[in-house]
């Protein structure tokens, strides 16, 4: 986006701050419920590291299944602003309507002003990022760091300059540092890089970005070490998010039904989750070989949820089934016109991978490793630039046919 579009980028971003805390100041504590245990597990750990006891849970002891980040950002804003959620939430809505102006710069840069000021306004608008950005949990600042990432991407692939790898390692390594499922990303970018027009300018900025973010994680990889006596990268839990991907009773209608493995193997009963996430890793991947086209109609099933169950759809249906199947329609076609916005930018393929590599990573990531609709919230703003795109094109093309001729 141009310089002289700073006015347009704070008038949106005051836009997206308004609606944030208009959302919260509305629903008071009434989020709570939709927080549920997540939020009550991070915010011990938070209390626990204030208090000098290290990074344990509510029951005094060590964790495996939390990454460090948000537990963190949660004790640093209770060190300034005392405990509670108010301050919590506030600067989570800043950060949410930071990631507004993140999103408007990588439109404007890959498609222009116009597709930029619409990117930002349906994102400043959208429920679930509203939503979100109320609740105490790390959606908004993985959105945020995910935003931040992306527009280093842009700006590398759009100047062919290298020190924006340099900080994306870092933004990288943190928000791994938040959800462990970003782990896996550097392979998809080492993956575009080497078939890209410009490998050998990219190269060594992928090197460094790679070794930075690996960096990063590789403290938390060393403490899990130290603690479990055990490798674990960041967290456990992908063996069972693994095995739940071939279940076909993992689905309650539109309810998210979490199953441990061990309903499966028996043997792995009354043994810690860090003990035995591996071994449901090999045994998941050796039951997907050995019935490829049972694994194979399971993936198919993850992937069309991932992508038309809405988030907040079930929080919807205590209030109105007939708004959450509407809601649900809704969201099915804004996912459909966004999808001919990337088939109208076909054309512009350099500029739009670093974006499309994102939704790539997450349709593979989250069709092999289920998850909850919110999982995918934070990928959500680069899927609305490619519906502002294919909105601005087809209204740019009615004009142009109501145009008198001549």
């Amino acid at each position: 986006m141009c310089k002289q579009d700073k006015k347009t980028l704070s008038a949106v971003f005051v836009l997206a701050l308004v609606l944030r805390f208009g959302f919260l100041l509305a629903v008071g504590d009434r989020t709570r419920a939709a927080e549920m245990y997540d939020a009550v597990d991070y915010q011990a750990i938070a209390d626990n590291l204030l208090a000098g006891r290290g990074f344990v849970g509510a029951d005094g002891l060590p964790t495996e299944i939390r990454a460090p980040v948000y537990p963190l950002f949660l004790a640093g804003v209770n060190r300034v602003f005392g405990r509670g959620d108010a301050p919590v939430k506030s600067i989570q809505i800043i950060l949410s309507s930071a990631s507004v102006v993140l999103i408007m710069l990588i439109a404007g840069i890959i498609f222009g002003s116009r597709v930029a000021l619409l990117s930002g306004s349906l994102m400043a608008a959208y429920p679930p990022l509203i939503l979100y950005s109320a609740l105490k949990l790390g959606e908004s600042l993985f959105t945020f760091l995910m935003c931040g990432l992306c527009y280093l991407f842009v700006k590398a692939v759009d100047e062919e300059r290298n020190v924006y790898f340099y900080f994306a390692g870092a933004v990288q390594g943190a928000a791994c540092l938040v959800r462990s499922t970003l782990a896996l990303l550097p392979l998809f970018l080492f993956v575009y890089i080497v078939f890209s027009r410009s490998t050998k300018t990219f190269l060594k900025g992928f090197i460094v970005y790679f070794l930075i973010s690996t960096s990063i994680v590789l403290v938390w990889t060393v403490r899990n070490y130290r603690v479990f006596d055990r490798f674990i990268p960041i967290t456990v839990g992908s063996g069972q998010l693994l095995w739940l991907s071939a279940q076909d009773d993992k689905w309650d209608g539109d309810r998210f039904v979490i199953i441990s493995p061990v309903r499966e193997y028996k043997d792995l009963a009354n043994i810690p989750m860090r003990d035995w996430d591996g071994e449901v890793s090999k045994r998941a991947i050796k039951s997907a070989a050995a019935h490829p086209l049972r694994y194979a109609k399971s993936l198919g099933k993850n992937f069309v949820t991932l992508w038309t169950l809405p988030v907040g759809k079930v929080m919807l249906e205590q209030y109105s089934k007939e708004l959450a199947e509407a809601y649900k329609l809704v969201h099915i076609a804004l996912m459909l016109l966004a999808l001919y916005g990337i088939l109208l930018s076909v054309k512009n393929t350099p500029s739009i991978m670093p974006v499309l590599l994102f939704l790539i990573y997450l349709s593979v990531m989250h069709t092999i490793y289920v998850a909850v609709p919110r999982y995918r919230l934070p990928f959500e703003p680069f899927v609305l630039i490619f519906l502002a795109k294919a909105v601005t094109e087809t209204l740019k093309n009615i004009r142009a046919r109501l145009a008198p001729a001549g």
